[in-house]
């Protein structure tokens, strides 16, 4: 079983010293998020066979997006950059005013800085460590550890580090099923010192080929400007050339290659043209709707189908109805390729208001689409998170790009999800991308 906790840091409690009081501490930290919807496009692609760097943003800092925290301070013992984003370990903010117990930094120091877990496939669990090292000649003692989301798990609470020694800070990431670039924070408050330390964790879920950034943005980012061409960026992990065989169904739209005389590459760059939806009814010449998600085909054996969610008022989400107990917390299952008439499941784990009694639990899931059928196998619980299990049979006479809806239901609400995947005849390349069951 995934371990998944959750443990609140806005609003921590007072925390009582052996003789003097501890003024209340308010940490707001970044909730755990997918940082390629907080980065704009990149315009340059990496060379054959290397890595591209996340998009750059723009020199001007950013307005901050509702709900997100403020920059860190900059006395930092560590700060480390990545896509723009500032993944900082703060030691040094000093509360202010008669109730301040101690104004010196916390005499840790973290090695190394960030946790980076690198790439991880989606519906996985990658774990990582850092090593807290004490510098001081007293003992150094965690009161609390805490940590954004569900992304990550580590308790340290009441842990002693003695002088002159470190102990190892294990953290795991959950992948979930988004392809994107992915953050979490870890949050100490030690006994003693009213500034937290926070170790910044990060990873990118992706299949063997990636997007950059992970989403389609009609507002271009940072401002409240909107532009009809989006570029974006396709690349092989491992470098190996591929050929992109359609975009939504339909031929890509390079820049800078022509397929039928250019030789397949390692790298891409595309666009994405808003311009071809109407912006009154969100069609397409053909009737087509734009797609929440758009579906890139490739020949990659490892990323034979990705994802890529496409922010525009054409493409928003469901919204939960007032009072609503709960919501989805995946809104599509990416399912990769698989045969006519055949089947795959997927499991959505369910999000609970805060203040919900937890009763009206989801009860069946029914199609929308014509292209498959959709069935409840079970509901099961981990670690607090309810999730289920859903199997979906492809139509017989289905082939190509599968772009559907189910609709999961419980005795008084109910909440509709994507389903993606690829339908190819015996034979086809066999796709080692498909999320793995829990």
């Amino acid at each position: 079983m995934h371990t998944k906790r959750i443990l609140p840091v806005a609003g921590l409690a007072r925390v009582a010293a052996s003789t003097l009081a501890f003024a209340a501490l308010v940490a707001t930290i970044t909730a755990c998020r997918d940082t390629s919807a907080d980065a704009p496009a990149s315009t340059a692609v990496a060379a054959p066979g290397s890595a591209s760097p996340a998009p750059t943003p723009p020199e001007s800092p950013a307005p901050l997006a509702p709900g997100a925290a403020p920059a860190p301070p900059t006395d930092a013992l560590h700060g480390v950059t990545e896509g723009g984003a500032v993944q900082t370990t703060v030691v040094g903010q000093v509360a202010s005013g008669p109730s301040a117990r101690r104004a010196d930094i916390v005499p840790i120091v973290i090695q190394p800085a960030l946790m980076d877990l690198g790439f991880i496939r989606p519906g996985t669990t990658a774990r990582g460590e850092v090593e807290l090292f004490n510098v001081s000649d007293e003992p150094v003692k965690i009161l609390k550890s805490a940590t954004t989301c569900l992304c990550t798990t580590v308790d340290l609470s009441e842990t002693v580090i003695p002088p002159r020694s470190l102990i190892k800070l294990p953290a795991a990431l959950e992948a979930g099923q988004q392809l994107g670039p992915k953050s979490a924070t870890i949050t100490l408050i030690f006994e003693g010192y009213d500034a937290p330390l926070e170790v910044s964790v990060k990873a990118e879920v992706a299949l063997a080929v990636r997007s950059i950034p992970g989403f389609i943005s009609h507002q271009v980012p940072h401002t409240r400007e909107y532009a009809d061409r989006f570029e974006y960026q396709l690349e092989s992990i491992d470098g190996a050339p591929f050929r992109v065989v359609a975009v939504q169904g339909d031929a890509p739209d390079f820049v800078g290659f022509d397929p039928a005389v250019d030789a397949p590459r390692a790298a891409y760059t595309l666009v994405f043209d808003f311009s071809r939806y109407s912006a009154t009814t969100c069609l397409d010449a053909q009737g087509r709707p734009m797609p929440p998600y758009l579906a890139i085909e490739t020949d990659h054996p490892g990323g034979r189908l990705i994802d890529m969610r496409i922010m525009h008022a054409c493409t928003r989400h469901e919204m939960p109805e007032p009072g609503q107990d709960w919501t989805l917390a995946e809104r599509r299952a990416l399912i990769g390729v698989v045969e006519p008439g055949g089947s795959a499941e997927f499991t959505v784990p369910l999000r609970w208001r805060p203040d919900s009694p937890r009763e009206d639990r989801i009860v069946d899931v029914v199609s929308e689409s014509r292209e498959l059928s959709a069935e409840l196998l079970e509901e099961f619980e981990d670690e607090g998170t309810l999730w289920y299990r859903v199997r979906v049979t492809v139509a017989a006479d289905h082939r190509g790009l599968l772009y559907g809806r189910v609709r999961m239901r419980s005795a008084r609400n109910d909440m509709a999800m994507h389903v993606i995947g690829l339908v190819e005849g015996p034979g086809s390349a066999a796709d080692p991308a498909g999320p793995p069951n829990r």
